[in-house]
């Protein structure tokens, strides 16, 4: 009975208009969990996090899931099964439980289909779907489901980006209708480099971090600035979340080796939420000191910008002594070794960031004047 229902269904729908068709105890299906009210449902699909699709009836039943582009105002009525809620224009076939005997609820009754969409999808895309579900308590053996409307909403676009030694990619936020407010200015292009940074406006090859570049060059927000050698391992992407609100962009630099593997492997992540501008530059318990470098991590206008330029901070005790700059004024911690050669200045100034969230709250970030207050949490 469920297949002569389900190769006559667009030709059945042909009996006047009715109400809207609801979910049963064996005829039901959800998304993330959801069947309404309302009914039909409406469910907004965010792009790049994981959804899941649940039908669910008696065990073991068959079903066929329908789409089409159009969800109807009313259902029409098709006899016992009930109300076809989507349109017959552009009506198909999505899984056919008739064909395909994977498409049936099993022993428990229920049958799961995880899916991710992704972030090449088109936004605000439109498909209705509802199923035909076997069930032998019914007069004609098959019940519809309840139908739901999929609206391709923003979600997490997640960018691998693959960086040689020294090597910079940048990202464009334009492309997600996205700027990030940082200091006095705002930015629609962020620059991620190989060696544990980002930057507005350009970026460069310098793996030799000193206060005095960092503070004089461009606009930068230095996680673990340091001489990192992705091509021999780890990987870094940036995650936008458009899912949230407001949304954020993360960087993540994932166990990375110091140059030539002369060192430890460091995972850290830079987080920025657009709008607000509010930055977390996050050091996990897999951050440890870099063992043959030195390293800087901070923030600043860059160009000399503001008060106390060449004045470092002492970052982790903002955990019990919160820090209030003022315009452009810049945060930064140079970390060296003892005996070090290599770079200015060579004294002791041991890394303890580890296992530490460092937070720059802004104020009045994206115009004249924009500052920030820094915290730092274990």
């Amino acid at each position: 009975m469920l297949k002569l229902i389900g190769a006559t269904l667009v030709l059945m729908a042909a009996t006047s208009l009715q109400a809207q068709q609801y979910n049963s105890f064996t005829a039901s299906m959800m998304f993330d969990g959801l069947a309404g009210p309302p009914t039909p449902m409406v469910f907004n699909c965010s792009r790049g996090l994981p959804h899941t699709a649940t039908v669910q009836g008696l065990p073991w039943s068959p079903f066929v899931v329908y789409g089409s582009p159009t969800l109807l105002a009313n259902g029409i009525f098709v006899g016992a099964p009930g109300l076809v809620d989507i349109s017959p224009t552009g009506l198909y076939t999505l899984f056919n439980g008739l064909t395909n005997p994977l498409f049936n609820t099993g022993a428990t009754g229920t049958w799961n289909a995880p899916f991710t969409l992704t972030a090449a999808t088109p936004l605000n895309l439109t498909q209705s779907y509802q199923t035909l579900m076997a069930d032998v308590s019914a007069p004609t053996g098959a019940r519809l489901t309840m139908a739901t409307k999929l609206v391709v909403s923003a979600g997490l676009t997640t960018v691998a980006i693959a960086l040689g030694d020294n090597d910079y990619f940048a990202l464009n936020l334009a492309t997600y209708g996205m700027s990030l407010p940082y200091y006095a200015n705002n930015y629609s292009t962020i620059y991620v480099n190989a060696n544990g940074y980002a930057s507005f406006t350009t970026s460069d090859g310098d793996f030799t971090p000193t206060a005095t570049e960092f503070t004089s060059g461009f606009p930068r927000i230095a996680a673990k600035w340091t001489d990192l050698h992705p091509e021999l391992g780890g990987s870094i992407n940036a995650q936008i979340n458009q899912g949230v609100t407001p949304p954020t962009v993360t960087l993540n630099w994932v166990a990375l080796p110091e140059w030539a593997s002369n060192g430890f492997l460091h995972t850290f992540s830079v987080r920025i939420t657009a709008m607000l501008g509010d930055i977390d530059i996050v050091h996990g318990f897999n951050s440890p000191p870099v063992a043959s470098y030195d390293s800087l991590t901070g923030i600043t206008a860059g160009s000399n910008l503001g008060p106390n330029v060449a004045i470092q901070k002492d970052l982790s005790t903002m955990y019990t002594t919160p820090i209030q700059a003022a315009a452009n004024e810049a945060f930064h911690e140079w970390h060296g070794l003892v005996g070090m050669t290599y770079y200015a200045p060579s004294f002791s100034n041991p890394f303890d960031l580890t296992g530490r969230t460092l937070t720059f709250y802004g104020i009045g970030v994206g115009a004249t004047g924009g500052s920030y207050f820094g915290t730092c949490t274990q």
